[in-house]
């Protein structure tokens, strides 16, 4: 296959231009470079979409690198759902934790099949624990004694463990 060299003065954003424009380049790597920009850019759209419906439901900021959780609520979340290819909106809760329940919830209903006590280790267990919530419709519980930063990471780290991209999955916290 045929490359392409940039201009220093071009930028990556301009793959689908060049690919466009240029007569240099295999078809087949042109077609490539064309369908990643528009996936890429449908999922920016996708993720726009989810924090704007997210916001409204919820009111509130949506949680982004460098905003600190830890004196706020986490209001509620997003959850890009696969199957229904839309966002599930869950929020307006009255403690952080119920974040965790629900998305346990969610992710449960989403994914039966999947073992809660497999996937997160010492977080969960059959039978009542100390500062745990029941998931329900089952007989696990999730431990909920975590500060808010190690809350998200939970949830962050859950999403992660079920196979969904971290783009996935957005927090609405308090203002």
């Amino acid at each position: 296959m045929i490359g392409f060299k940039k201009k220093k003065s071009e930028s990556i954003g301009d793959d689908k231009n060049m690919a466009e424009n240029s007569g240099n380049i295999d078809p087949e790597l042109r077609d490539l470079i064309i369908d990643a920009q528009n996936r890429s850019d449908a999922i920016k759209k996708r993720i726009a979409d989810g924090k704007e419906k997210l916001i409204k439901e919820v009111k509130g900021i949506i949680l982004k690198d460098g905003i600190d959780p830890t004196h706020r609520k986490l209001k509620g979340f997003s959850l890009w759902n696969k199957d229904t290819q839309k966002w599930d909106v869950k929020g307006n809760f009255k403690d952080s934790y119920e974040l965790m329940v629900e998305l346990c919830k969610m992710l449960h209903i989403i994914h039966p099949d999947k073992d809660f006590l497999e996937i997160g280790g010492n977080y969960f267990s059959r039978g009542k624990i100390p500062q745990g919530k029941e998931i329900p419709d089952t007989d696990i519980y999730v431990t909920t004694r975590l500060n808010n930063k190690d809350k998200v990471k939970f949830c962050k780290s859950l999403i992660n463990d079920f196979g969904y991209r971290e783009s996935d999955f957005i927090i609405c916290l308090s203002h």
